[in-house]
């Protein structure tokens, strides 16, 4: 047989096994609509091994990214109605070591209709799907393009797709960018008279200059509103951002108060927030009278989160001895409440109103939830001095919780009936989910005095503590390392203008934080990375390299910033081609080397103050390899 006929059976075997992929999953119908029951047929000839979709893109807020399909007679199926806010979905499935899908430069697709019509933003989501589907490729603007022109084609008023492209085009032809920056900034400037007093269209102005890199004209739009239209439900919002992002205390609280007094001609949502604030703020100030005056109305306005902010609002009562048998009816009416109870992200779009994100273990965190609140009503309990109540509350939610705030709660009970042996235990027991909290540390020594009558044995019960939880967490970590080759570090600058040389990081462990200077997560991270580095400072086998992505900055922006803070910890820059290597999709994105090039640990986003103490065993765990 020549080269050439083998080649062409080569050929001819791949599209087989192509079109034989293809035939192994069905979808029916052909053409769902809006509301309608969609099924996924997987037709292997393995009805040992339980396969698994995973979508790779969707935006199906309320379901599960992955899931395992049922054998149905001789083969597997998954269906789901679709949701009324769906748009475009694309997937894979998985069984055992194998993966399917139509070919190799596509998923299966899911595409919506309705009357027939592929729904509104069909193409220009599945544009953002590409990436996920094909990859990084030559090719891959081009096919997005195409895509967002036929989305296009079929809604000509896609006031979104039309900046999109008008953005690529800008970013492709430099040359002609200043045009289609205009024709962009016409676009926005139509939807803008649209109606300049609804902050959903105001959003998508927001969007739009976004999308078009023009974020300096969000600040003179937000001028040109509250002038021109200061009694407007948009000039409402903006003034209570402001007012909420003011940090003097006395002063905020005053531009609060004034909000009460502000007269819209629309309805806005930011009245239960304006209430929220002030009731915090007289909770804190032992004022009962005005405190109970602004929880009433939170109390009172429909929201999904309102089990949460009732259970917040009893806490916070209890915790300034304030109204204690209101706190408990508050509680009582969040335990109520408990099957709604909020967990995840909540969208709001005015299309579709309210839309929960999927939570994996709702059944389990409604349970820790009602653990929390009879501990809150143990609490209250106790600071009614009913002590047999108190006890029997708090039994109850430990059967059911052992979070953090559970035992806080018995670490109060203890104390308040001077058993300080038992609340000394009750603090270790919070001191092994967060070993980092200084107060609840000093908590900690205060009943270790108190029981055993003197500091001394303090710090090696401490270390024993520390030991115990290295303990319980690092197997937890080391079973999510990821075990694999970091891309090669070049063109990184330092804050002096200086190319690093990617030599100094042979043979080192090394810590890799991507961040931005308008990643207000990535800054709030800062101090607790400042204390790791100072553990480790003076260590030669291991590199800081706090790594300002490039997204949205350039280097001068970097060196700004940089001479406006006292962090000293070593700052860098790279031009996104980095953040690119590294898959880097949302910051801040923190990724630990180990001394072969291996990423190891990768997290992503800021986990507040237990940020401190997982970073430094992550980094000991290295080092000791």
């Amino acid at each position: 047989m020549s080269l050439r006929y083998a080649f062409f059976i080569c050929l001819l075997f791949i599209g087989l096994t192509s079109s034989a992929q293809k035939e192994l999953v069905q979808i029916k119908p052909a053409k769902p609509e809006i509301g309608e029951k969609v099924v996924i047929s997987f037709l292997s000839k393995n009805l040992t091994l339980k396969p698994v979709l995973t979508f790779s893109y969707s935006n199906f807020f309320e379901m599960a990214n992955t899931m395992s399909l049922t054998q149905n007679g001789d083969h597997w199926e998954i269906s789901f109605v679709v949701p009324r806010y769906a748009k475009y979905a694309s997937f894979y499935i998985k069984q055992g070591d194998s993966t399917y899908r139509p070919d190799a430069k596509n998923h299966y697709e899911l595409i919506f209709y309705k009357q027939g019509k592929p729904v509104f933003d069909t193409y220009l989501y599945k544009s953002y799907s590409l990436s996920a589907q094909i990859g990084k490729s030559d090719s891959l603007k081009i096919k997005v393009n195409q895509l967002i022109e036929k989305e296009i084609n079929l809604y000509p008023n896609n006031y979104a797709a039309k900046l999109k492209l008008l953005a690529n085009k800008m970013a492709d032809d430099k040359q002609n960018a200043q045009q289609y920056l205009k024709e962009a900034l016409i676009l926005i400037d139509k939807k803008l008279k649209e109606n300049p007093t609804d902050m959903g269209n105001i959003n998508q102005v927001t969007m739009g200059y976004l999308i078009m890199g023009e974020n300096k004209r969000i600040d003179t739009l937000k001028t040109m509103l509250l002038k021109k239209y200061p009694k407007s439900e948009v000039a409402y919002e903006y003034l209570y951002e402001d007012a909420y992002k003011t940090k003097n205390e006395a002063e905020r609280i005053k531009k609060l108060e004034q909000l009460l007094a502000y007269t819209t001609d629309g309805e806005s949502s930011t009245l239960s927030g304006i209430h929220q604030n002030l009731f915090e703020y007289y909770a804190k100030a032992k004022n009962e009278k005005k405190a109970l005056q602004h929880a009433r109305v939170v109390a009172a306005v429909q929201n999904p989160w309102l089990p949460k902010e009732i259970k917040e609002i009893a806490s916070t009562l209890a915790e300034n001895n304030l109204a204690l048998d209101t706190a408990l009816m508050y509680a009582k009416k969040s335990l109520e409440m408990i099957d709604d109870y909020p967990f995840g992200v909540i969208r709001y779009f005015p299309e579709y109103g309210y839309i929960p994100g999927y939570v994996a273990n709702k059944p389990s965190l409604i349970q820790e939830q009602k653990g929390e609140i009879l501990s809150i009503i143990g609490n209250i309990y106790v600071r009614q001095k009913k002590y047999a109540l108190a006890e029997e509350k708090l039994n109850q939610s430990i059967a059911l919780s052992k979070n953090i705030a559970v035992y806080h709660n018995f670490a109060y009970l203890y104390e308040q009936t001077n058993r300080p042996k038992l609340a000394f235990d009750a603090y270790r027991k919070i001191l092994l989910q967060m070993p980092v909290d200084s107060s609840m540390l000093a908590s900690f020594k205060r009943n270790y005095i108190a029981y055993n009558g003197k500091a001394d044995g303090f710090e090696q019960q401490l270390a024993l503590m520390q030991q115990d939880w290295e303990k319980l967490i690092l197997p937890k970590l080391q079973a999510g390392k990821v075990n694999i080759t970091a891309p090669i570090f070049i063109n990184v600058y330092d804050m002096k203008g200086q190319m690093v040389d990617p030599a100094v990081l042979k043979d080192k462990v090394v810590v890799l934080d991507f961040w931005a200077t308008w990643c207000v997560p990535c800054i709030e991270g800062f101090p607790y990375m400042q204390k790791v580095y100072n553990q480790y400072a003076n260590n030669k086998d291991i590199v800081f390299m706090i790594m300002n992505s490039g997204s949205k900055n350039s280097l001068q922006d970097a060196i700004t910033w940089v001479n406006n803070n006292k962090f000293t910890f070593p700052i860098y820059y790279n031009d996104r081609k980095l953040a690119e290597a590294f898959n880097v999709n949302t910051i801040p994105s923190t990724f630990i080397i180990d001394r072969a090039g291996k990423i190891q640990y990768k997290t992503v986003g800021f986990e507040g103050p237990i940020m401190e103490a997982k970073l430094a065993l992550e980094i000991k765990d290295l080092l000791a390899q």
